[in-house]
């Protein structure tokens, strides 16, 4: 495989994961954490025996 072909195939290769990134930046992604199967959204607070956690 010549050079050329390979830096056009490379070049394709990155404008679609280009275009998919693009597509993952419009999307809204909640982060959470789970203590002890119950679910806490980013920054909330809650209460572990005497510790006082925050997600």
């Amino acid at each position: 495989m010549e050079l050329q072909d390979i830096l056009a195939k490379t070049s394709s290769k990155l404008s679609r994961a280009e275009e998919m990134m693009n597509g993952l930046y419009g999307c809204y992604c909640e982060r959470t954490c789970s203590i002890k199967g119950v679910i806490y959204r980013e920054d909330e607070s809650l209460t572990d025996g005497c510790r006082n956690c925050t997600c």
